[in-house]
């Protein structure tokens, strides 16, 4: 006997050759951008809550599509894309950027075939899957991509595949033509046969930003996204863009850090961020509100005159030390962004504050205020989240600012922090560590114990400052089947039996009861499963530790 359980979603999704991608029935223009699994200080080895996170971030960025780049990853984060709604292109483990030989080396393409098979089979009752993936910039090779383009459809007809193309633009078998444009948009279909034409990468290397560049190099960087976003929604048979890429990453390739994200490695958001965070919806899906505006300026003396304001409402007033300066409608006509952008063009600087308002249907539903940093005063902690479980890998990124007495952070501050813990936990980063950009975090990460943790952090004169976070019983795992759950490390419970205890690594059944039990892990995976002997259960026997959860399954 062999029992599999897995969740299915069910959504209609077409890829139409020139008139867009309707998801149920409804014309949707995908914005989006590609994740790197990676995280500072612990590389992909980050937690469940962390990866649900992400994709929540990237939701409150305003995407509706997130390209994996270039591996399956976690299933936390493709559950919480489910939950959101996230449009998900799902790539194969592979980038073969100009390494020619690849192409033609059988057990290279022999696993790239097979990686093709298990993708699809791990993750096609997703909702989220919209598009398989097949090698990043791989050098053509026509007779391996018939073989992949046969292994997609063997596997599923429901999706389209596609690559992520940066070379040759002939001989394209894929359902769906995906390419890397870095600088323009292609004035037609390079294969007007497929389903129409997505962005897959744009951006990125070819305008690195970090958050610490000057604020030239940071507007242009937003700009340069906004461009190829305004550019593709003029195109029908483009069907979005996914940029290049939500977080910078470490990829061992040339400098340390590569800085192609919309936020930095920390998750820190950078000006661009709020672009894409403009493009959202005020009003959503679910009624709730979602306004927003971003002053896209430090309000420094050599800041630049032109301030950039991002938002979702429908107008926008600025204030220059709380003396009303102008007020701007954002310019729709001829623009497909939704909305654009606003230019209060030659605001002179005085030192102090600019202050935004945007206005929804004739009030105000969102305001930022940007003040002229002054001297660091004070360190302010947040922790992110601020709850987290006791199962021994929960972590909340403890995020430091640096901020003068108004609480702005101060843009060039690269102070030392030390950071300290009580509580049953520990922190896992560089400590003390400079700040970057006034910026930087630790990662503080729940043992087994609950309770509470707080995070102090300490940097020369400033003022000192805490952060608090929650630690909570371990949540018992979902019951898929009804019949019961427990925790080896307290007595097991089922719906229908009470009779079963538990020994230092045993499990023990009273006689006359239930013949067989079933142990599963978080993920769902069977560790064990059949008869016990002399109504004993050995955990240690196969490698179940403890002071683990797991779903115990019970049958007569």
């Amino acid at each position: 006997v062999d029992l599999y359980y897995t969740k299915i979603g069910i959504r209609q999704i077409t890829w139409t050759q020139k008139d867009g991608f309707f998801c149920n029935g409804e014309r949707i223009q995908i914005l989006g951008l590609n994740r790197t699994q990676q995280w500072p200080y612990v590389g992909s080895a980050v937690p469940n809550i962390q990866q649900v996170r992400d994709a929540v971030v990237l939701k409150e960025a305003g995407c509706n599509f997130v390209r994996c780049s270039h591996y399956l990853q976690d299933d936390a984060f493709l559950n919480a894309c489910d939950s959101l709604g996230m449009l998900v292109w799902l790539e194969v483990p592979s980038w073969s950027s100009g390494f020619t030989p690849l192409v033609t080396h059988l057990p290279w393409r022999t696993r790239v075939q097979e990686a093709v098979r298990s993708n699809a089979r791990h993750a096609r009752n997703r909702p989220c899957v919209a598009v398989w993936g097949g090698v990043n910039e791989a050098w053509q090779n026509v007779t391996f991509d018939d073989t992949l383009q046969v292994t997609f459809h063997e596997e599923d007809t429901t999706r389209p595949s596609s690559q992520s193309r940066n070379y040759s633009t002939t001989n394209n078998v894929y359902d769906l033509y995906g390419g890397n444009w870095f600088t323009d948009v292609p004035a037609a279909n390079p294969d007007p046969r497929t389903r129409g034409f997505l962005i897959a990468e744009h951006t990125g290397h070819t305008y690195p930003t970090a958050r610490t560049d000057p604020e030239t190099t940071l507007v242009n960087h937003a700009m340069k996204h906004e461009q190829m976003t305004r550019w593709t929604r003029e195109k029908t048979w483009i069907h979005g863009n996914v940029g290049w890429c939500a977080f910078d990453y470490n990829s061992g390739d040339g400098a340390a850090i590569q800085n192609h994200g919309v936020m930095d490695i920390m998750h820190i958001p950078k000006f661009c961020y709020y672009f894409y965070k403009s493009q959202s919806a005020a009003d959503k899906y679910d009624g709730t509100k979602h306004p927003m505006v971003f002053i896209e300026n430090h309000y420094l003396s050599g800041s630049p005159l032109n301030r950039k304001v991002f938002t979702n409402g429908d107008s926008v007033r600025l204030y220059r030390n709380d003396t009303y300066i102008a007020t701007l409608v954002p310019d729709k006509s001829g623009n497909a962004l939704a909305p654009p952008p606003v230019t209060f063009s030659n605001v002179a600087f005085v030192s102090g504050s600019l202050r935004a308002e945007a206005y929804f249907k004739g009030s105000v539903g969102a305001s930022d205020t940007v003040f002229t940093p002054g001297a660091a005063s004070r360190i302010l902690l947040q922790a992110d989240p601020d709850t987290i479980e006791a199962n021994g890998a929960d972590f909340s990124r403890v995020v430091a600012r640096i901020v003068d007495a108004n609480g702005s952070v101060i843009p060039t501050a690269t102070s030392s922090i030390t950071f300290s813990l009580s509580g049953a936990g520990t922190l896992i980063g560089k400590n003390p560590v400079n700040a970057i950009g006034g910026y930087h975090i630790i990662l503080a990460q729940a043992k087994l114990t609950t309770g509470m943790l707080t995070v102090s952090a300490t940097s020369g004169s400033l003022t000192s400052n805490q952060a608090v976070i929650a630690v909570r019983p371990m949540t018992a795992i979902e019951d898929w089947t009804g019949i019961g759950k427990g925790s080896v490390n307290t007595t097991v419970f089922s719906a229908h039996l009470r009779n079963v205890e538990r020994t230092f690594g045993n499990l023990i059944k009273l006689p006359g009861e239930i013949n067989t039990l079933a142990v599963y892990d978080l993920q769902g995976r069977c560790l064990f499963s059949g008869l016990t002997k002399n109504n004993r259960f050995d955990l240690r026997k196969h490698g179940i530790m403890a002071k683990s959860v797991y779903l115990i399954r019970f049958a007569d």
